[in-house]
């Protein structure tokens, strides 16, 4: 499952969301499109905040999957839409993946320079807590793929027929994929819905009928809106089934 979230470790390093934390920590890493780099590791990044051996530090973190439903887990959160909004004029998150075209999937909140630190040097990382990252209306909500990556890829259905994943396996007209969308209450993921993944044509004109990235949020029109185009009116103009 991915939950966007947020978690406070001490340095040490961690991860953790959009409300202050309950125990308060030496530093706090908020979420942007200037605070993350998406599908990659790089030593040549510059550093986005530097602390100490000891420090404790609040780290808020996104999952790449939150435009599966861009209402619940990203509109009216400004570190979010930074991060995810993509139109007609472009992504604000341009570089996605170690060759800037998609081949990396996970928003990594950082790099954190450790004072002292040393190449080679081996860090102990605690992490202290994690808390659910709240939407605009006080809400967590998490997803989770079955698609062509993990279990599914190696095991056939129970009919024995292999798991379809559109253009990806070869099977445009079949396609296997299915999302479930759900809210995090207490220590449980609550099922909210579920929906086959649908052919998507994104704003850079490419058309994808399996879950790939970069991708662009999938339309729920009919329980809300999809995402921001250039104007700022929520509408489906950058997402077509």
């Amino acid at each position: 499952m991915k939950i966007f979230s947020k978690a406070v470790s001490y340095l040490a390093l961690g991860a953790f969301p959009t409300l202050v934390a309950s125990k308060k920590t030496d530093h706090y890493l908020p979420l942007s499109n200037v605070t993350v780099h998406w599908g990659y590791f790089s030593k040549e990044l510059d550093p986005i905040i530097t602390v100490d051996s000891g420090d404790s530090i609040t780290v808020e973190m996104a999952t790449h999957h939150a435009c599966d439903d861009w209402d619940r887990m990203i509109k009216g959160d400004p570190g979010m839409e930074s991060i995810f909004t993509w139109n007609e004029n472009g992504a604000y998150e341009e570089y996605r993946g170690a060759s800037g075209s998609g081949d990396g999937v996970h928003v990594l909140t950082g790099p954190i320079y450790v004072n002292s630190a040393m190449p080679g040097d081996l860090l102990k990382v605690e992490i202290m807590d994690l808390y659910p990252r709240l939407n605009a209306d006080g809400k967590s909500y998490g997803s989770n793929a079955a698609a062509w990556w993990g279990f599914q890829a190696r095991v056939n259905k129970v009919d024995g027929e292999p798991f379809f994943a559109g253009s990806f396996t070869g099977t445009p007209s079949k396609n296997d994929e299915v999302v479930t969308i759900y809210e995090v209450k207490g220590d449980y993921a609550v099922p909210l819905y579920q929906f086959e993944w649908p052919t998507i044509t994104g704003p850079d004109g490419v058309t994808r009928d399996y879950i790939a990235y970069p991708g662009t949020c999938v339309p729920h029109d009919i329980h809300g809106d999809t995402m921001p185009s250039s104007d700022g009116k929520y509408d489906n103009k950058t997402t077509v089934f």
